[in-house]
């Protein structure tokens, strides 16, 4: 298949390989003439074109090492943040239990009875419930970034 790229470049591909976003100009493309081989006296050899030995096992090995242990940072940092943020979603729906438990918001009661307000257990629960929703919120906007920023591992990217 020939296609043609957004920025404007032409390339082949088989049906299956054709990049995102190129557009098909034909699809049962045929080269004109065919590929010959040149003897290889012919062939000039460059420094670039020179072979080079294959990489060694062990420095495959170790790049492949490094390459997982990045990937399972990232998870680790995109889990933490996924798990900061449903921490976040809890405290505030346990806030807002406790707050129309209290009368505050919308309570459950008919238009002729009075809210029945706090007792000292549920002010004290409510209050609770207040300050580990601002420590959860206080985590996930700045927190878990500045932990982020003093680990050796860890990009802020990896939490975004």
């Amino acid at each position: 298949m020939k296609y043609r790229t957004p920025d404007g470049k032409i390339g082949y591909a088989s049906p299956g390989l054709v990049p995102e976003g190129a557009t098909v100009e034909s699809s049962d493309y045929r080269p004109d003439g065919r590929l010959s081989r040149r003897p290889r006296s012919e062939r000039a050899v460059t420094p670039s074109k020179q072979r080079t030995s294959p990489p060694k096992p062990e420095a495959v090995k170790e790049a492949r090492a490094q390459a997982l242990s990045e990937e399972r940072t990232r998870a680790e940092w995109a889990g933490k943040a996924r798990i900061a943020k449903r921490e976040l979603a809890t405290a505030e729906r346990n806030y807002e239990t406790w707050q129309t438990r209290c009368g505050g918001k919308d309570p459950h009661h008919s238009l002729y009875e009075l809210p029945p307000g706090c007792t000292t257990v549920e002010k004290g629960r409510l209050d609770a419930a207040l300050q580990e929703l601002e420590e959860k919120r206080y985590w996930v906007e700045d927190g878990l970034f500045d932990a982020c920023r003093l680990s050796d591992e860890c990009l802020p990217g990896y939490i975004r």
